[in-house]
């Protein structure tokens, strides 16, 4: 976190990271409680985008995810 997004200090937890072999993309997925001043990122050349959700929103995600998966 700290080398890719300039993010000290704050606890969080890998949850996945997503593969697209056809592109060659890795999306790395973290969980925080922490508050995040959004402002203060400095992305890294290799970090494309950064997108945050609210719980909701990711379980909305993932509900939609498993419907697409069955």
């Amino acid at each position: 976190m700290k080398e890719e997004l300039n993010i000290e200090n704050i606890n969080y937890k890998k949850v996945d990271a997503v593969k697209f072999p056809y592109n060659k993309y890795i999306f790395n997925v973290f969980y925080s409680e922490d508050n995040i001043d959004v402002d203060k990122l400095e992305f890294q050349e290799e970090v494309i985008q950064v997108n945050w959700f609210i719980k909701d929103e990711i379980i909305n995600l993932l509900e939609k995810v498993v419907v697409l998966l069955l």
